[in-house]
């Protein structure tokens, strides 16, 4: 009995700092899918330093010690021939105001900077589809990251909420 409270312990307090780290499991992805990483109508996941001006984040999902960046997991067991990253990620000051970043990464490589989309404002919604080549993904695991880069001042991040990450292998 004692074993088994230890172990379920363990794997919680595991879990959680997985979730603090901004990591999830790793999916399954076939050739032909869509996978939703995070829906529209999940709680959104805030993201930044949580010092900001974020009256515009709503109590209910603001985070008050958020991580920079969140992680999803996927693997291939084939190469496909193409693929699209839906990300859709709410702002509270986007670059050109502040000098802050926020990147889309699939396997350590940036694809886009949601802050310069003319799209990207103070207090709005950012929606981006971004295709993929062959070269964008690698057999086994691959990452998609949502980064909140450090602003030109160099002490502090922008606060963001990821609503949508979603990827279409094809």
């Amino acid at each position: 009995m004692k074993k088994t409270v230890v172990l379920i312990f363990t794997a919680m307090v595991v879990l959680l700092v997985l979730t603090e780290l901004g990591m999830t499991e790793e999916k399954d992805v076939k050739i032909g899918e869509k996978v939703e990483f995070h829906k529209l109508t999940d709680k959104p996941i805030h993201l930044g330093d949580g010092k900001g001006n974020i009256d515009d984040i709503a109590p209910a999902v603001r985070d008050y010690n958020p991580s920079t960046e969140y992680t999803w997991k996927f693997n291939l067991n084939q190469i496909p021939t193409s693929g699209e990253l839906t990300v859709s990620v709410y702002s509270v000051a986007p670059y050109f105001a502040w000098g802050c970043s926020t990147l889309v990464i699939l396997n350590k490589k940036t694809l886009s900077d949601l802050s310069y989309d003319p799209s990207a404002g103070s207090g709005k919604t950012t929606t981006q589809k971004i295709l993929l080549k062959p070269e964008n993904f690698r057999l086994g695991t691959n990452k998609i990251t949502i980064e909140e880069s450090l602003c030109s001042d160099g002490k502090s991040y922008n606060d963001s909420l990821i609503r949508q990450v979603e990827i279409e292998i094809k």
